[in-house]
């Protein structure tokens, strides 16, 4: 039973405990940050049950209501000015992208081939492949971390364990209607910076703005696996993570995917969900990771859109292209996977794909700002029609593309607390 608590009055407010919040922090002010307050959401979601969505859909929602990537942080392309076609703050983000990598991440610009497992190693070292292949990028604060990927916290930075539902306005404040397990929370703010992923952010939106429909984008993601008759020599390792990224374009298809082992992902899935001896685990690890890699495959948003509808206080989800479109469009590119890979390793004779429902493995992002006038974004991402709400996650990103967009949208939260650490620090 929720009873109600005091009413709480707060400087700033971050909703949302994951990457995109973290990185907008960072360059604030350490005497600054103290003004900060930060929802982190970790409780029962009553909201849940107010979402419907179609059957073409499996709804993820960003973990713990903690934005992008707090649970796990994979890997990125990285963009160049070419890859936007507006001239706004999206053409300044691969600079700075590139300033961010080299004091936040690691980086190997060139793979150890002699390291890699015998069907990955040839895979890449085929000059005649007709994928481009990059390396993946790892966030040096997260290295440490064993199983679940989760951002540090400022010491000097507040958080509460609530959840914000609604908020409105009141002369030149905000009045953030907050829930937990047990307690109700309203919270008075100045400014109000939204950073808990699409889907949340958007239905925040909505409720502020009144807004009957939000549109945003969505990479469709199919996986699989191939087989190998010569046994790799290789002992089994705890590969959490992509090896390699990947991405290719023609007429029929355009995207981008990750290959590696994840021998300890699959590990875990089968253990989660099956009930099987250690004796025949471990024939299951010596068979697997001796004669098969994994891969990932995420088609450009450009194939497809997501919209959330509201009635009255219920949401719906429903996505632009059905399964069987999907299917459609993924086989081409099924097929160009499969040819690269014997190309590359003559000796993989066998492939198999699975194709969840859309919206698996999330990939949300960009608010199709276009199709509603009522929401549009300068270019430091705040509101046109209300400079006090800032969107710092993957929401702001209005643009098509293959590639992950994950350490895009952080250069964008850095910028963005950038700037608003110029404005709080005159004040």
């Amino acid at each position: 039973m929720l009873y109600n608590s005091k009413m709480l009055r707060k400087k700033y407010l971050i909703v949302g405990s994951g990457l995109s919040s973290y990185f907008f922090l960072l360059v604030i002010k350490k005497s600054l940050r103290k003004n900060f307050t930060v929802l982190t959401g970790n409780c029962n979601d009553n909201l849940k049950n107010s979402i419907k969505f179609d059957n073409n859909i499996l709804l993820e929602r960003s973990s713990s209501f903690g934005g992008f990537g707090n649970k796990w942080l994979g890997g990125s392309s990285l963009y160049n000015k070419n890859d936007f076609k507006k001239k706004n703050f999206l053409k300044k983000l691969p600079s700075l992208q590139k300033k961010i990598i080299k004091k936040h991440f690691t980086f190997k610009k060139k793979l150890c081939l002699n390291k890699l497992p015998f069907g990955i190693k040839n895979i890449i070292s085929n000059n005649n492949s007709k994928i481009n292949f990059i390396n993946p990028l790892t966030l040096k604060d997260l290295l440490k971390k064993k199983n679940v990927l989760k951002v540090k916290r400022f010491d000097d930075v507040e958080y509460l364990n609530f959840k914000l539902f609604n908020f409105n306005k009141v002369n030149n404040e905000f009045i953030c209607h907050c829930e937990n397990s047990n307690k109700k929370l309203k919270i008075i703010t100045d400014y109000l910076f939204l950073g808990c992923g699409t889907i949340d952010t958007s239905i925040l939106l909505m409720k502020f703005l009144k807004l009957k429909k939000i549109t945003f984008r969505h990479q469709p993601y199919f996986y699989g696996l191939a087989l190998n008759k010569t046994k790799k020599i290789v002992k089994f390792k705890n590969f959490d993570s992509a090896i390699v990224h990947y991405y290719f374009k023609n007429q029929k298809y355009d995207c981008s995917g990750a290959i590696g082992l994840y021998s300890n992902r699959v590990i875990n899935y089968v253990n989660e969900n099956f009930r099987i001896p250690n004796f025949f685990l471990k024939t299951l690890k010596n068979f697997f990771f001796n004669y098969a890699i994994f891969f990932n495959c995420f088609l450009n948003s450009k194939y497809n859109e997501i919209y959330i509808s509201r009635h009255n206080n219920n949401f719906k989800i429903k996505s632009k292209i059905s399964m069987k479109k999907f299917k459609q469009i993924s086989s081409n590119a099924q097929k160009q996977i499969v040819q690269q890979l014997k190309f590359n390793v003559k000796k993989f004779s066998l492939f198999k794909f699975f194709i969840p429902k859309l919206g698996t493995d999330k990939h949300y992002f960009g608010i199709k700002f276009n199709k509603n006038n009522k929401i549009k974004l300068n270019n430091y991402c705040q509101l046109k029609s209300e400079k006090k709400i800032c969107i710092i996650d993957q929401s702001a990103l209005d643009f098509d593309t293959k590639k992950f967009v994950t350490f895009l949208s952080l250069t964008n939260s850095l910028r963005i607390g950038n700037f608003f650490n110029k404005i709080i620090s005159k004040k």
